[in-house]
């Protein structure tokens, strides 16, 4: 079964952009939920400094959640592109350097998924976006 891909990009000022390409015949629902569509609302994003490995710590905000709802889902029509920017200064301490971004699996439903009951983890079709690298100049 084809899915949806998606594209991570990191300039030197720390702005990430998150493309999101279903470009299947398929509509499909994604789960909002710690993705870039959530704004700042979860950590979803690992940040490694490379020199040292480790790992930078995410200073935003953190949200309770009930269980999931329709609302919570982003329709991908077939043939269509998504495109996020995100300042990671916002919600990360990054100095100069170079660095690994990586992003959680995203998840999925086919279209034609129940939203409106609540979905198990063993429900979603996982998706992985492959990791970047930044390079931070000050």
């Amino acid at each position: 079964m084809q899915r949806p891909t998606c594209q991570l990009a990191a300039n030197s000022l720390g702005h990430l952009t998150f493309t999101l390409d279903n470009q299947t015949e398929q509509i499909w629902s994604l789960l909002t939920w710690q993705t870039p569509f959530d704004a700042w609302f979860s950590e979803f994003i690992t940040i490694r400094h490379q020199q040292t490995n480790q790992k930078i710590t995410y200073q935003g905000a953190l949200a309770k959640r009930a269980a999931i709802n329709a609302d919570d889902y982003l329709t991908l029509p077939a043939h269509s592109h998504h495109v996020i920017q995100l300042d990671l200064s916002q919600v990360y301490n990054l100095s100069e350097g170079h660095y690994d971004v990586s992003l959680i699996s995203l998840r999925l439903l086919p279209h034609n998924a129940d939203l409106s009951q609540p979905s198990q983890e063993d429900d979603f079709i996982f998706v992985d976006c492959p990791s970047t690298q930044m390079n931070i100049v000050k």
